[in-house]
């Protein structure tokens, strides 16, 4: 009964020693701002708006190997939102809206990656905005060349869902989901 202990306490700190190895070897990654972006589509009285954020950051850990482990951190700056129309964009970064000065920051933290395909994954993010915090799932395509990693994926997010626009007519006129696109490159730290 000892001799079965010991070998499940053994078992235990080997597996836990493992994966401790496992997570220590897998590879950080520095996002390449200048060759990076995140960008947003809406369909208001029937055209299409584009617009892009301007300032955030992103922590990306990935190893091609164990791609279930993946974890990125995006923290958004709400006020660099630039829908490149001066009136459009004011009124996206409004209290009906983003309302940006209650609600600096948007932040996106990956909580997994499913292997579809080749390159291809499911991932699963929550997503917070306004304070409220959604589970959004949505595929991306996963690239890795040499000491660089590009990320690229769209997810269709349900504005009300994090009450944007639900505070007056204006809402109406817009499309409910929004169509972001994430465009990441980083390399490897060294």
């Amino acid at each position: 009964m000892i001799r079965a202990a010991v070998t499940g306490v053994l078992a235990v700190l080997i597996g836990l020693w493992v994966h401790g190895v496992a997570l220590a070897e897998a590879v950080r990654w520095n996002v390449d701002l200048a060759r990076s972006a995140i960008r947003l589509e809406v369909d208001a009285l029937g055209m299409t708006q584009t617009g892009r954020f301007e300032d955030w950051s992103g922590n990306i850990v990935f190893d091609p190997a164990r791609p279930e482990a993946a974890r990125v951190n995006l923290a958004i700056q709400a006020a660099s939102l630039q829908m490149g129309d001066s009136l459009v964009t004011a009124q996206a970064r409004s209290e009906g809206f983003l309302h940006v000065s209650d609600f600096p920051r948007i932040d996106v933290a990956l909580i997994g990656l499913e292997r579809v395909a080749q390159d291809r994954y499911q991932a699963r993010a929550d997503v917070t905005c306004k304070g409220r915090t959604e589970r959004v799932t949505f595929p991306v395509v996963v690239r890795v060349s040499g000491n660089e990693v590009r990320i690229e994926g769209t997810a269709n997010l349900d504005r009300e869902a994090f009450g944007i626009g639900t505070e007056s007519l204006r809402g109406l006129i817009i499309a409910r989901v929004i169509k972001v696109d994430v465009d990441i490159t980083a390399r490897t730290r060294t």
